[in-house]
């Protein structure tokens, strides 16, 4: 019969690889690295999809470049999900690239100096912000901060501290301005600036003194945005 034929075939090739001692090794070690597998929820960046995903898709991503049989990999994976999870209603792509499978790939990502993990900002070909391990706080919150600081960066946001500072920002033309009142480097921040970037506001600031951000406009609950034209309050958003 046809079933009992594929069967046949089945058994020979097993007792082919049983009885060979280096197909066996490679058997064996194949079958730890899909034991050790690091599943994850993110999208999987390859060779084939790097270009369109990444380089001309006009987002803000953070890559992981990981191997599946990294201990400290393995370690990272759970930090990893959580970020990628609380973070992904803020217009941040999080992706990873499988260094063992993509070799060429994780390797120009991953830069002559740096071992996996390693963790990088991107904007399109554009380096933002890598993790320096040595010196990072390797926690969800620390990767919130990390990123939104990150993409802080790459759209030159102001940072206000004072009511003097708020008056230059608000003074200098009739441009549209927009200034987040909130906790800064958090979620709530990254995802007011990864929107207000990305619909080409010329100006955006951010400020973490509700004192800042009530000289603005009075009534003004954190988190909110204020939008300006000039120094005239177009529009507030409040409750983020």
């Amino acid at each position: 019969c046809e079933e009992c034929k594929v069967l046949f075939q089945r058994a020979a090739r097993a007792y082919e690889v049983l009885s060979d001692p280096m197909k066996r090794r490679i058997y064996d070690n194949e079958q730890k690295m899909m034991e050790k597998s690091i599943q994850s929820n993110t999208v999987a960046i390859t060779t084939a999809n790097y270009k369109e995903e990444v380089l001309t898709g006009g987002d803000i991503w953070v890559i992981q470049v990981y191997t599946d049989w990294s201990d400290r990999c393995q370690a990272l994976s759970p930090i990893w999900e959580e970020f990628c999870r609380r973070t992904q209603d803020t217009g941040l792509k999080c992706g990873r690239v499988n260094l063992g499978r993509d070799r060429s790939l994780g390797s120009r990502l991953m830069g002559s100096k740096d071992s996996a993990p390693s963790v990088t900002v991107w904007s399109g070909k554009k380096e933002l912000r890598r993790v320096k391990w040595e010196f990072a706080d390797v926690s969800v919150e620390g990767l919130i901060k990390w990123a939104a600081q990150a993409i802080s960066e790459r759209y030159s946001v102001r940072t206000i501290s004072t009511p003097s500072e708020l008056k230059r920002f608000l003074s200098k033309d009739d441009r549209s301005r927009a200034l987040f009142v909130g906790r800064a480097n958090s979620k709530d921040q990254m995802a007011f600036v990864l929107a207000a970037g990305k619909a080409g506001v010329p100006l955006i600031a951010t400020t973490s003194k509700l004192s800042v951000g009530r000289d603005a406009a009075p009534s003004v609950k954190p988190p909110s945005v204020l939008v300006f034209r000039g120094d005239y309050l177009s529009n507030q958003d409040a409750g983020l």
